[in-house]
């Protein structure tokens, strides 16, 4: 198994002010021994502080505000250690520096020629760095931040390459990686793999300047660029302003909405705008209006406060403030004069006694709500299926997309199901897909969480969806080019899960000899311990009962080429998968399809032709379109 390597510390966080605390703790070794002369980062909302620890490996920051922060740890020799965590009263959290391992990429970018448009030989890109990293899934190191108060800074040389040296041995790298010349661009990969090439593509300037009402730049101010529509944006970009209030940041042409924050003043509206491909820049000034408070307590059901509970403040379906209740239950948002409501994201397994939001109309002074906010546990969601003529349905796909991670179910025997939420959705109402396993029935049903009952659904035909995906927001990568191309063989040199002939040799399957069916192909790898990451797998071992059912469809895992079989092993143990899944070879198969982003899933038709890659959220409806074309 890959060793998730973390930092051990005891976090103890001792009140100061009403909203005030200070954290301290012990750096040690994978021996539990103190590491002395550590470099230890604390970073919130962007702003970070450095300390050091002493003879007896500890530490301590003064002051620290309730809300989220990310503690860093490093000292040469060891890899780096952190944790993600929540200030909000007395904590203790154990970590430890673990061991260093080597992650090299190479960064290249391709030019095209501008007679015969044709791919220029590959070009090293030198100066590019690393902006952020995550670490194992389990903390954020944010690197840009780091840099200026002694984070070792890492750019790639004259040949394009780039060595992390302070990677955990056996561990697992999702980072961003930056240059003044091109777009960012997002790598994911286990450490100690082979020298990873990374592309780089040009993109366009979004420049401007973030003030308050009176005109003055407000430094440190953070610019946040999403992509999507106004009710699912999705951030693709932050960065900070310098001291005169001015950021600069390069994207790919498209639509965006930019925004900004800063601790001082209210969240401004989204401002909406389109970077042309043929455009040098783009400017989008930020004005922040000033900030008023609103005051709550969120307690349980026996009236004892609730600290770490995710409140938010909502505008126009745009989160414009959140924090944390703090050890009292206490929560403070600071926003504009507006009409909006508060969100409360509850505990998993719980609910408010308000539903979700709580209407506000927030004046030029603060507020405070008479009654606390009271929490009560989550009802289970139970139901029957049905189709058109009343029958029940077995096995009908029942999905939950906007759980996080999404939840995936199939009814009984009886086409009955249920469902136990672990957070309650905005709204204080579930919206399920339910799908017939074979036929184009369907229904989207709303489940009321405040006044639940069982629910009887009744399926109705319905037309695929065929049109491609909007590339901006699908999460698979967009492999277009492949689309209506034969598919590529597969060359894999483990398999798993498949039968075996008399001579006790595996029967490896080839697309080859699968002509004739629809092959589901899932790119993904053990170590990807990512919510896309677990939604996929989950997913995929809903359907599998379905899919192996059907003569005529063959779902196979396509693993990453850098574990040995006794870890791909253990890891379809730990996710209980029971379908074929074969290891690549020298990642032949992930490069013949351009997979570079885990998980991904490629659809190929009965005869042998890749028709879809972004099957997102309509993964079955496409299965069972391609099932009716002919071989």
């Amino acid at each position: 198994m890959i060793a998730t390597h973390r930092m051990a510390i005891a976090l103890i966080v001792a009140a100061t002010t009403a909203y005030a605390y200070d954290v301290s703790g012990i750096v040690v070794d994978l021996q539990a021994k103190p590491v002395a002369g550590a470099s230890v980062w604390l970073v919130q909302d962007r702003m970070p502080h450095r300390t050091e620890t002493d003879a007896e490996g500890q530490f301590r920051f003064n002051d620290v505000s309730v809300g989220p922060v990310e503690i860093v740890a490093w000292k040469e020799g060891y890899a780096v250690g952190g944790r993600a965590a929540k200030v909000v009263g007395s904590a203790e959290i154990a970590i430890a520096l673990g061991e260093p391992g080597v992650f090299t990429l190479r960064l290249i970018s391709r030019a095209k020629n501008p007679e015969t448009k044709q791919e220029l030989p590959p070009e090293p890109v030198e100066g590019a760095r690393i902006e952020t990293m995550l670490v194992n899934d389990a903390f954020n190191v944010a690197v840009d931040d780091l840099t200026r108060l002694g984070f070792p800074s890492v750019r790639s040389d004259a040949d394009g390459r780039m060595s992390i040296p302070y990677a955990p041995k056996g561990g697992y790298l999702a980072f961003r990686v930056g240059h003044r010349n091109f777009c960012d661009e997002h790598v994911h990969y286990p450490v100690g793999q082979r020298e990873i090439p990374i592309q780089m593509y040009p993109g366009v300037v979004l420049r401007g300047r973030v003030t308050n009402e009176a005109g003055e730049g407000l430094e440190h101010a953070r610019v946040s660029v999403f992509r999507g529509d106004r009710k699912n944006l999705r951030e693709v970009e932050e960065v900070t302003t310098n001291a005169e209030g001015f950021y600069p940041t390069m994207l790919p042409p498209g639509d965006y909405n930019v925004t900004a924050k800063h601790p001082g003043y209210a969240m401004c509206p989204p401002i909406a705008g389109t970077l042309q491909a043929a455009s040098a820049e783009m400017v989008c000034d930020l004005k922040l209006p000033p900030a008023f408070a609103i005051h709550g307590e969120i307690v349980g059901s026996d009236n004892k406060p609730v600290g770490g509970v995710d409140v938010q403040y909502v505008f126009d379906d745009i989160i414009f403030e959140q924090t944390l209740t703090d050890g009292k239950g206490d929560f403070v948002l600071r926003v504009a004069a507006s009409e909006g409501r508060i969100h409360v994201e509850a505990p998993d397994g719980y609910m408010t006694d308000r539903g979700t939001d709580i209407d506000v109309k927030m004046g030029k002074s603060d507020i405070t709500l008479e009654e606390p906010i009271r929490l009560a546990v989550l009802p289970e969601i139970t139901g029957t299926v049905t189709d058109e003529q009343g029958a029940p349905v077995p096995s009908a796909f029942v999905s939950y997309p906007q759980a996080d991670p999404p939840i995936f179910t199939l009814s009984d025997d009886a086409g009955r199901f249920s469902m136990r939420l672990a957070r309650v959705p905005r709204e204080a109402f579930a919206v399920f897909r339910i799908e017939h396993p074979r036929r184009f029935l369907r229904s989207d049903v709303t489940a009321p969480l405040a006044d639940l009952q069982p629910l009887t659904v009744n399926l109705a035909s319905f037309e695929p969806d065929l049109t491609p995906r909007d590339v901006a927001t699908a999460r698979n990568k967009d492999l277009a080019a492949l689309v209506g191309k034969p598919a590529s063989e597969l060359a894999c040199d483990l398999w798993l899960n498949v039968p075996f002939d008399t001579n006790g040799k595996p029967l490896t399957p080839t697309l080859a000899s699968l002509k004739g069916k629809v092959v589901l192909l899932s790119f993904w790898g053990g170590f990807d311990i990512s919510k896309e990451g677990k939604a996929h797998l989950d997913e995929l071992n809903a359907l599998y009962p379905i899919v192996s059912a059907m003569e005529d469809v063959a779902l196979i895992g396509i693993h990453d080429t850098g574990n040995e079989e006794h870890e791909i092993e253990q890891y379809l143990i730990d996710n209980a998968i029971e379908y074929p899944v074969a290891r690549d070879k020298e990642a032949a198969t992930f490069d013949a399809y351009d997979v570079t982003i885990i998980p991904q899933t490629v659809l190929i038709d009965k005869k042998g032709v890749l028709r879809y890659s972004d099957t997102e959220g309509r993964l079955l409806e496409l299965i069972k379109s391609l099932r009716r074309e002919a071989p």
